[in-house]
C-alpha cells in the first residue's frame, strides 16, 4: 500500500468521524431537557418523588435537594405524572420544543384518602360472678360449699408413695384408671376429667396423664388440686 492510499484512508475516517459528531450535535439540539423541583404543601422538598413522562416511558426521582432532571426529551406534547407516597399525584400536559430546557416546579398536596391515626380501646373480660351452668346454684365461687383434701408430706412418707398416683390414692373423690393400653394411669375427681391445678401459686390445667402429662413436677414446693364440687 503506497502513501497516497494511506492518506485517502485517513481522510475517509476523518470525514466519517466529523459527520458522526455533527449528527450527534444536531440530534442533541433537537431534544429538550426537563428539570425542576418537587415540594409539599408546606414548601418542604420531597426526596424520592417520581416525575414520569408517560408517552416516552422515561422519568427521574428527586434527589436530596428535591431536584429532578430528564434529558433527551423529543419535541412534542406529553403527559407528565408527578407522584409521591402519601400525596395526591399530579398529571399535566407539557409541550417541549427542540433544543430548549424547560424548568417547572411541582407542589403536591397530602392524600385525603389515607387513614388517619386509629385508637383502639378495650377492657379485660371479667370472670363470671356465678357458675350456674356448672353448679346449678346461683352463687359466687366464694359462696359455694367446697370440699378440700390435703395430703401432707408426712402422710406421703407414711404411705411410702413413690408416684403422684400413689400419693392421691386415698384422697376422697379421686379415682385412678388405666390409659395408653394399661401402661399408665390417669386421675378423675368425682367423675370429672381435667383437673385444674395450682403449681407454686400459678394455676395450670392437666388431666394427670402419665407420659402425656407435660408439666414438670420436679422442685414443686406447693401443689394444691382445685377439685370441682358437687352437692351430695
Amino acid at each position: 500500500m503506497d502513501t497516497q492510499s494511506l492518506i485517502a484512508i485517513k481522510t475517509l475516517f476523518f470525514f466519517l468521524g466529523f459527520l458522526f459528531i455533527v449528527n450527534l450535535s444536531v440530534f442533541a439540539q433537537q431534544n429538550s431537557t426537563f428539570k425542576g423541583k418537587v415540594y409539599d404543601n408546606n414548601n418542604r422538598i420531597l426526596v424520592g418523588a417520581t416525575v414520569f413522562i408517560e408517552q416516552l416511558g422515561i422519568g427521574d426521582d428527586t434527589d436530596w435537594d428535591g431536584n429532578f432532571e430528564i434529558d433527551r426529551v423529543p419535541a412534542g406534547q406529553y403527559k407528565v405524572v408527578v407522584s409521591y407516597v402519601g400525596f395526591e399525584s399530579i398529571e399535566r400536559e407539557i409541550e417541549f420544543q427542540e433544543g430548549m430546557t424547560k424548568e417547572i416546579n411541582f407542589r403536591l398536596q397530602p392524600d385525603r384518602n389515607i387513614l388517619s391515626e386509629i385508637e383502639v380501646f378495650g377492657a379485660r373480660r371479667e370472670r363470671p360472678e356465678k357458675m350456674d351452668a356448672l353448679t346449678r346454684i346461683p352463687l359466687r365461687l366464694d359462696e359455694q360449699v367446697q370440699s378440700i383434701s390435703v395430703i401432707s408430706h408426712k402422710m406421703i412418707a407414711e404411705q411410702g408413695a413413690l408416684t403422684l398416683n400413689d400419693a392421691v390414692r386415698n384422697a376422697p373423690g379421686l379415682t385412678t384408671f388405666a390409659t395408653y393400653g394399661n401402661t399408665s394411669e390417669s386421675l378423675t375427681s368425682r367423675g370429672y376429667r381435667g383437673i385444674p391445678v395450682v403449681k407454686n401459686g400459678v394455676r395450670i390445667h392437666s388431666d394427670f396423664r402419665g407420659q402425656g402429662f407435660l408439666t414438670d413436677w420436679k422442685w414443686i414446693t406447693c401443689t394444691i388440686p382445685v377439685l370441682p364440687t358437687r352437692e351430695l
